[in-house]
């Protein structure tokens, strides 16, 4: 499971902040289109922004994912997607119940996962995860990196 956290941690480091959103998994925006780290003004470009189990979808299925949720009901649906079933499998804990943790975090009602971004607060979560796995403390720095505490 350690393997499969640090592979979360990973992808979901590399998504850009402004790629997140929470209370959906997903919805295509226009943003401004950038060139070499500037704005060109009146050039308008796509980006799909998405949750955390959002970004575990490929992005050709995400609209039948989400029509899947509707139909079937999230916890059936994820059997269809197999890295939401994983996520969820590693991230679920007992006290939530059936309200699903990752989106609890990522939507920022987790009360212990109250970063500014969803993706700082996803990637602390994962980081917390891992750190009971290797049964170390981690120490947060800056938004949600964290390191090995030095004993």
């Amino acid at each position: 499971m350690k393997q499969q956290i640090l592979n979360y941690i990973s992808k979901f480091s590399e998504i850009p902040d402004e790629q997140w959103l929470v209370n959906r998994f997903y919805e295509n925006r226009n943003t401004n289109y950038k060139l070499l780290g500037v704005q060109i003004p009146f050039i308008k470009k796509e980006i799909t922004v998405c949750c955390a189990q959002g970004h575990c979808v490929d992005k050709k299925k995400l609209t039948e994912f989400c029509s899947d949720v509707a139909f079937l009901g999230y916890h059936r649906a994820i059997r269809l997607y197999p890295d939401v079933l994983e996520l969820y499998n590693i991230t679920q804990s007992p006290e939530d119940g059936e309200q699903i943790t990752i989106g609890l975090v990522n939507n920022g009602v987790h009360p212990d996962y109250q970063q500014a971004t969803p993706k700082a607060r996803v990637v602390a979560y994962l980081y917390d995860l891992l750190s009971k796995e290797y049964d170390k403390e981690y120490v947060l720095s800056e938004e949600y990196y964290a390191k090995f505490k030095e004993d």
